[in-house]
């Protein structure tokens, strides 16, 4: 696994464009933090490293469940999307005391998924369904 040395979610949530983000965050459950603080992480660890051009989406329980224990997260088996393809993630993830950062990341990266999986896993080609 590829241990992070500096992380993002923070300065995501800082950002004075995600003021309601910022605001609605602490209206969740303790888990969801949990959940979300990491996925924001990951998608950055994966911008600042040059591995995925633009990801936009991840799926922490793609393959496997999520394991939230205390501040930490485990996901064995994430996707994430980028460039339309979705490909494997796996990454463990510890938040601080006060849900506001990150204070330890490490992932390590699988296989192109085929598109003939995505269905199976909860992957879509992109977020047309929202609209």
């Amino acid at each position: 696994m590829v241990a992070a040395t500096d992380f993002f979610a923070a300065g995501i949530l800082e950002n004075p464009e995600n003021v309601e983000v910022r605001r609605n965050f602490p209206l969740l459950a303790d888990r969801e933090q949990i959940i979300q603080l990491c996925n924001m992480e990951a998608l950055e660890q994966l911008r600042h490293a040059g591995i995925a051009d633009n990801p936009d989406a991840l799926v922490g329980y793609a393959f496997d469940g999520i394991a939230v224990e205390g501040l930490s997260l485990e996901a064995e088996g994430g996707a994430f999307r980028a460039a339309g393809q979705w490909r494997r993630i796996a990454y463990r993830c510890e938040v601080a005391a006060d849900m506001g950062s990150v204070v330890g990341f490490q992932y390590a990266l699988g296989d192109t998924v085929p598109e003939s999986q995505w269905e199976e896993h909860f992957l879509n080609s992109d977020d047309d369904w929202l609209n």
